[in-house]
């Protein structure tokens, strides 16, 4: 006989249990528990051979236990109480859930209501804070419950690196009451930051033609957002603005006009707005948001404001016009665009704090 080591599910305690049994009793405070060989004992293969028209003869069909069901939600709720919620045991045990009972996934569900995992995905909703933890939860939520807008919209909301797929679901499982705000918020999002990547086909794509015709701020936002693509080569570009040209209904073609600004346009932020070519593009959003509440926050930080306002004007003046300068900043610019949206600096619309 040999002792493992367990953990008791009621009070914590640290215990040693005979590897030859499959369930025991807490010395301190006397819960009954049952152990993870017991739950993988409890499976049955049995060999189910089905006559009519399937082609399931011979198949290998895994019955689930009630007791092993059981007892692979106690070992699951054992990792929520941790707040253990990306753990490979987590995973591993909800999914031999799924695999071993009919209404596997309900049974996740009322155990996520149990643990009030629904609760804390509203609250990091409505408190914005949507990273950790909260993206965590996300996580959970879009793998065992995908038709619970909670896990979307929560995954949607904390992730710099937003996925037109997420928000689609965002839009798919909302309630109808809601569904109008979520179309603006995720179509708003997709026109911002759809025609400055190479997916751009697929964030403009996935806003509905009738959508786009019936709604005149996403036109407006369209037209306006074709006349920063001046970060990117010309080839490029166009075929971008052929793109969005298409997506605008006939009326509002002759609005479409492409005008490229001037370097130093904006009031701030000139060497940002030379690299970028609009002083209302998400980058140059994202740097001013961080110069007016984190660089602004602190004297040495005004401090650098105030050189950078002395310098980068004539820098701009001299150099703007060059591919060298442009690529020179563009490359430290984009890193540091990446490290902020990372850290929760936003990238959507913005008027100056001053």
């Amino acid at each position: 006989m040999s002792l493992v080591p367990a953990i008791c599910t009621q009070c914590g305690a640290e215990i040693e249990v005979d590897d030859t049994h499959e369930a025991g009793i807490c010395k301190y405070c006397g819960t009954a528990f049952i152990t993870e060989k017991a739950i993988n004992n409890y499976t049955t293969n049995i060999t189910n051979h089905i006559v009519n028209n399937n082609n399931f003869a011979g198949a290998n069909v895994t019955i689930g236990n009630d007791s092993n069901i059981e007892g692979l939600l106690t070992l699951a709720k054992i990792e929520l109480q941790a707040k253990h919620y990306r753990s490979n045991n987590l995973f591993k045990y909800l999914d031999e859930i799924v695999a071993k009972s009919y209404d596997g996934l309900e049974k996740i569900r009322n155990l996520f209501r149990e643990m009030e995992i629904y609760e804390m995905a509203e609250l990091a909703i409505e408190s914005g804070e949507h990273m950790n933890k909260g993206f965590e939860i996300a996580g959970l939520l879009t793998r065992y419950d995908s038709e619970n807008i909670l896990g979307w919209l929560l995954k949607w909301r904390g992730s710099s690196l937003k996925f037109y797929e997420d928000g689609e679901n965002v839009i798919r499982f909302a309630d109808e009451r809601d569904k109008e705000t979520y179309q603006k918020e995720v179509y708003t999002y997709f026109v911002e930051h759809g025609p400055h990547c190479n997916a751009y086909k697929e964030y403009l794509g996935a806003i509905p033609s009738d959508y786009i015709k019936k709604n005149g701020y996403i036109q407006d936002l369209l037209i306006q957002h074709a006349n920063m693509l001046w970060d990117i080569d010309e080839k490029t570009r166009n075929e971008r603005i052929k793109y969005i040209r298409n997506l605008l209904p006939d009326d509002r073609l002759n609005d479409f006009k492409i005008v490229r600004p001037k370097s130093t346009s904006g009031g701030g932020c000139y060497i940002a707005t030379c690299v970028y070519g609009s002083y209302d593009c998400p980058q140059v959003w994202t740097l001013r948001r961080f110069r007016d509440y984190i660089l602004g926050e602190t004297w040495y930080g005004r401090l650098f404001i105030k050189c950078y306002y002395a310098i980068s004007p004539s820098l701009v003046k001299l150099f703007g016009e060059t591919k060298w300068f442009r690529n020179f900043w563009k490359s430290r610019l984009d890193k540091m665009v990446s490290e902020l949206n990372c850290r929760g600096v936003k990238d959507t619309y913005y008027q100056d704090k001053y």
